[in-house]
């Protein structure tokens, strides 16, 4: 049978010209690739009565009917009258008697009215994956309600974390959920101070090269010393014990003794008031970046003995030296004490 076709009506309605004269393909919409499992004996009963009996997932997630001819079309777009309604209508909302936000008379026995935007593809999101950091179906059919009906030939995709298996970086419009990461300090520092604990009981504390002579000459000259650290009270305690040297300082300014802890300047301030000592005539020895910042924020002098983590050298601009080891500090108060 010959029949004068507008190809391009047929095209909106959603069917694809075939190579086949006279048949055509139907493209159900799926926005975000899920949908009741009870459609598919419909999409089963379209292919076996109207089409080919074959069936096509389209790569854009729709579900196609192959096969269909031209003087099928009116029934099948029938068939399809309560498909659209449950899918675009109730499930995402899409008001039917409109093309791009603009009224429009819709027959709901008439099909598809548009076959732009194309359908949203989303992969299965937080409802399935592990990866998933987002609700893509719900995200797809928001947008769906959005986009569609309309002549525009878009292309959106939304994808639930960066591995972005449905590639929403190749689409007009890409949506992906990332994570915004919160920072648990019980769950990092806690299990960090467990490391430090158990590393201190089967290792013991390394201590920095002349550290026991460095301290012995204080002692011999009157000079106070006390310790300001970050770290809390009971494993900084447990580490100087173990290193056999707390009970050769005069004070101890601990993380949980001031508001802010290093980079700010608190715990050398806190420390300088606890030895009765003004803090520009206190000498701060550090091997750390945030130590050396606070150190230059709070006064004074600044030594830097290097550790296993490096300083930046802008870190470093305005210290007052930089040592190898302990060993060389001795000399420096020698000479700046004779200097004064």
């Amino acid at each position: 049978m010959n029949h004068d076709i507008d190809v391009k009506k047929v095209r909106i309605n959603c069917y694809r010209q075939s190579k086949v004269a006279g048949e055509f393909m139907l493209q159900l919409r799926v926005p975000g690739g899920l949908i009741n499992a009870k459609h598919l004996s419909l999409v089963q009963e379209l292919c076996e009565t109207y089409g080919n009996g074959t069936f096509h997932m389209g790569t854009r997630q729709t579900l196609n009917v192959p096969g269909i001819k031209y003087e099928n079309i009116e029934a099948c777009n029938k068939k399809i009258q309560e498909y659209i309604k449950d899918v675009d209508v109730e499930m995402c909302g899409v008001d039917m008697e409109t093309i791009a936000h603009q009224h429009a008379e819709y027959d709901p026995q008439s099909g598809y009215p548009t076959i732009g935007a194309r359908n949203i593809m989303s992969c299965i999101g937080n409802a399935h994956c592990i990866k998933g950091n987002v609700n893509t179906y719900e995200l797809a059919r928001k947008i769906e309600k959005l986009i569609f009906p309309s002549h525009y030939h878009i292309k959106v995709a939304v994808a639930g974390c960066p591995n972005d298996c449905v590639k929403a970086n190749f689409n007009d419009f890409g949506v992906m959920g990332i994570n915004k990461m919160v920072y648990d300090y019980d769950r990092c520092i806690g299990r960090k101070t467990e490391l430090q604990y158990e590393y201190i009981k089967e290792k013991g504390v390394p201590v920095k090269k002349g550290l026991s002579r460095l301290l012995d000459y204080l002692k011999e000259h009157g000079i106070r010393r006390a310790v300001a650290t970050s770290t809390d009270r009971r494993l900084a305690d447990t580490m100087l014990e173990r290193a056999g040297v707390r009970g050769d300082f005069d004070a101890f300014v601990y993380g949980d003794m001031v508001e802010r802890s290093k980079p700010h300047p608190d715990v050398f301030l806190k420390a300088a008031e606890e030895i009765g000592v003004p803090i520009g005539d206190c000498l701060v020895l550090e091997d750390s970046i945030a130590g050396v910042k606070a150190g230059k924020a709070a006064g004074g002098y600044i030594i830097h003995i290097p550790d296993l983590i490096v300083v930046p050298e802008e870190v470093k601009d305005g210290i007052t030296a930089q040592f190898d080891s302990l060993d060389e500090v001795i000399g420096w108060i020698e000479s700046t004490a004779c200097s004064k």
